[in-house]
């Protein structure tokens, strides 16, 4: 919710980097707009963080398409995650995704 600039930057630091195995996305109970409650009932898990926020990125855009929305862009601090810091992948052709 506005400047997230340094998200990639603080989990590129080895304390966290050289520490994080799992990265998980809560998917039970969110929102695809500003104010509309949505049940998706899903978990996301990876050991590629940037995957995983890509992914549940997807997941939101599928229903705002559903539902006549614009799908947002990648945010630029998953972009940076994975080009300057090298912390894992948004290309979906990298991710393997199991339902």
């Amino acid at each position: 919710h506005g400047n997230t600039s340094y998200l990639s930057e603080i989990n590129a630091r080895p304390s966290i980097k050289n520490k994080t195995v799992l990265a998980m996305c809560d998917g039970l109970r969110g929102t695809y707009t500003r104010s509309t409650p949505w049940y998706w009932g899903g978990i996301i898990m990876s050991r590629d963080p940037v995957a995983a926020e890509y992914t549940a990125l997807q997941v939101i855009n599928e229903k705002r398409v559903m539902e006549k929305e614009e799908p947002f862009s990648v945010p630029s601090y998953v972009k940076l995650a994975e080009s300057k810091y090298g912390l894992g992948t948004c290309d979906p052709a990298k991710i393997d995704i199991v339902r």
